[in-house]
This record gives structure tokens, C-alpha cells and sequence, in this order.
């Protein structure tokens, strides 16, 4: 669990990257969600492969009524994802 956030009241987009070594034998469960009674977020989700830059997976909003974000993955690659 960690907040990554734009402060309230800003038109600035927020983005953040988080670096964790991938097992190849093991799906990975990416998710954004709110903490306690906060307002609903619009999150973005993106896996990236080592390289940094090629795309592996992309999730916008989790329905049309959630602007939340997930993305499974079963198939990594073993080693530094993005």
C-alpha cells in the first residue's frame, strides 16, 4: 500500500513509477483503490516491461462506473517491470 497522489484542488497530473522484480511463475495483481471515505480517483495504470518503455498492460478505468485501475498479468518475464 502506498498513496501516490497530485494535492487536492491541482489540475497537475501526477505520475508516479514503482519498480518490483517480476516471477515469471507468479500472476501479478496491480490495483488503485481510495483510502477510507476520500473521493473516488480517476487512476491510470500502466505495466512496462524492463526496458521501460515497452507496454505490457494498460487499464484507464475499471468499469463505467469506477475510475479505478487493474491489470493482471500472468505471463512476466523474471526481472525488473515497471
Amino acid at each position: 500500500l502506498h498513496a501516490f497522489h497530485a494535492q487536492p484542488g491541482s489540475n497537475d497530473s501526477d505520475i508516479d513509477w514503482v519498480r518490483f522484480v517480476a516471477n515469471s511463475s507468479s500472476p501479478v495483481v496491480l490495483r488503485t483503490s481510495a483510502a477510507g471515505t476520500a473521493p473516488q480517483p480517476n487512476t491510470r495504470l500502466t505495466l512496462f516491461a524492463a526496458d521501460g518503455v515497452t507496454v505490457l498492460a494498460a487499464n484507464d478505468d475499471l468499469s463505467a462506473t469506477s475510475t479505478f485501475s487493474r491489470i493482471q498479468a500472468s505471463s512476466l518475464t523474471a526481472g525488473a517491470t515497471y
